[in-house]
């Protein structure tokens, strides 16, 4: 029987798998070194039909799909039974691993340079069409402060100021406003970014003035920049009438820590209850993907006690080592999802070689992929109800959950807010679980 994870969200903030191209175009294509038991299709969880599990909701970046010329599971999937939110690849311009703008980082000193080059680009609509095409909702292409880390220094656009990053933006703005809508209906979020709360508060104050339908948090203005910043920036939102329905969806962008999901879905709540019963927090990682490509690990069953230092998750390493793989040919493929009683270890390993550098199939490791992203959601889920609904989570959890449903309640909360400031910092810092 198919498992809808769809379902078991009760008013959770969603988790939103950020599909990667090579997962998407696998999925709906053939595959004849697969199992026989199994094909790629069957991986391919947007697809209502699926017989093992399905999930709704996903994000796909238009900095990577907009190039792509292969079919996949984004613009093949049907629309009535999935919602996809676009990322319109400020991440891709940012690091300039665009490929329009890839050559740019050799004259990255030559800002005027850049700027003339980035008019003559079509990429913005590019990905204006793309988005309207095959999203339900998408990000504005925003350009991201966080470039001027110094890792990112031979980036194209590391020599900009602030200010010049923002006239970008509010021109990216402005092209959104007046030409969405010619190929489909996708609505927008409006990306907020800024180093610290004057930057915050100075981009804020320009980019509200474009109505789209709701907002999303880059940077250091969203998780990396910690909760007590995250609550402030809904709290202004929410006073200035911008979280008002119409305006019914707020990103988080690349977070999944467990203790985040539980901090957003009160804050989705706390929102919802105080001026708009429509709205909801979506937030997104590459993580399940990440796991299976590059570490060749996967998401093993996670039991949550009273003890904060259990909500975490649990990776575990893939046998990809000719002893390991040798030793556990018929074991178990990894255990927690529907594809851990169809498949074991032998079907996603290639032929035992002394000298094979890595031993997992291409089939293989989209199926670890499946396997985590339904591990990472079931995750999600389970942290919810047991903190949200449950009430049963470390005494930390249902203070935080305590607090933010007063932080929603109050007209003045910056007094609150500040005077809390270091447990909400304390429970957000996501290196501690």
């Amino acid at each position: 029987m198919t498992i809808n994870l769809g379902n078991k969200n009760k008013n959770y903030a969603i988790f939103l798998p950020a599909i990667q191209q090579s997962f998407a175009e696998y999925i709906v294509s053939n595959d004849e070194y697969a199992p026989k038991n199994i094909k790629p299709v069957d991986l391919n969880f947007l697809d209502e039909a699926n017989k093992f599990w399905t999930y709704p909701w996903c994000l796909a970046s238009a900095g990577i799909f907009v190039n792509a010329k292969k079919n996949n599971a984004i613009i093949s999937r049907k629309s009535q039974s999935s919602w996809v939110l676009g990322d319109s690849g400020g991440y891709q311009v940012g690091t300039g691993k665009l490929k329009e703008i890839s050559n740019w980082s050799n004259i990255n000193k030559d800002v005027e340079k850049i700027k003339a080059l980035w008019k003559e680009t079509t990429f913005i609509n590019d990905m204006l069409g793309w988005v309207d095409c095959n999203c339900d909702y998408a990000m504005t292409l925003d350009m991201p402060l966080w470039i001027f880390d110094q890792k990112y220094k031979n980036t194209p656009f590391y020599n900009f100021t602030k200010k010049e990053l923002l006239e970008i933006t509010l021109n990216n703005l402005n092209y959104i406003q007046q030409n969405k809508g010619v190929f489909g209906s996708c609505k927008f979020l409006n990306v907020l970014q800024g180093l610290n709360d004057g930057d915050e508060d100075e981009w804020y104050h320009h980019v509200r003035n474009y109505k789209f339908e709701g907002w999303a948090l880059g940077g250091s203005v969203g998780w990396k920049g910690g909760l007590t910043r995250v609550l402030r920036r809904l709290l202004i939102l929410r006073d200035d009438g911008n979280l008002n329905p119409g305006q019914d969806f707020l990103h988080v962008l690349g977070v999944s820590q467990i203790n985040w999901c539980i901090a957003l879905t009160a804050i989705q709540r706390g929102v919802q209850k105080s001026v708009n019963s429509n709205f909801k927090i979506t937030y997104d990682a590459s993580t399940p993907f990440q796991n299976s490509y590059t570490y060749q690990s996967y998401v093993a069953p996670q039991k949550y006690n009273k003890n904060l230092n259990s909500w975490k998750r649990s990776i575990v390493e893939f046998p990809n080592h000719y002893e390991a793989v040798k030793a556990s040919l018929n074991d178990q493929f990894c255990i927690g999802s529907p594809l851990s009683n169809i498949l074991k270890v032998v079907d996603v390993s290639k032929p035992l070689d002394p000298f094979e550098k890595n031993f997992i199939t291409k089939f293989g490791s989209h199926a670890l992929a499946n396997h985590n992203t339904f591990m990472m959601i079931e995750g999600f889920h389970e942290a919810n109800f047991i903190a949200n609904d449950k009430g049963n989570a470390p005494s930390e959890f249902n203070d935080l959950i305590s607090k933010i449903e007063q932080l929603f309640e109050l007209e003045n909360w910056n007094e609150f807010l500040e005077s809390n400031r270091d447990f909400f910092e304390y429970i957000s810092n996501h290196q501690k679980w």
